[in-house]
């Protein structure tokens, strides 16, 4: 089964880490909200699927550089995405 973990704030090297670690080739994680500030986390590099919603990095003002991240550009391609995956699960501590 593949999940979509959903990242909506900012989290710690470490719980980064965890996530990154429980994840495996189906899983993606995506990055909302605060969770878009994470998208320089090293524990992310290695992962294949990884989604930033672009919205958020805008409001934000996180530059988007040369990452690995797939670009979500709006809500209704991030509910297209969730569509795609078995189940979604929202990272919050």
């Amino acid at each position: 089964m593949s999940c979509l973990y959903i990242c909506n704030q900012q989290l710690s090297e470490s719980d980064c880490q965890n996530l990154a670690a429980l994840m495996n080739k189906e899983d993606a994680v995506l990055l909302i909200a605060d969770g878009s500030y994470l998208i320089g986390s090293a524990a992310f590099v290695h992962l294949v699927n990884k989604y930033v919603l672009k919205t958020d990095l805008q409001i934000r003002g996180v530059p988007f550089n040369d990452t690995k991240f797939e670009l979500i550009k709006n809500y209704e391609a991030m509910v297209e995405l969730t569509l795609k995956f078995d189940k979604t699960l929202t990272w919050t501590i």
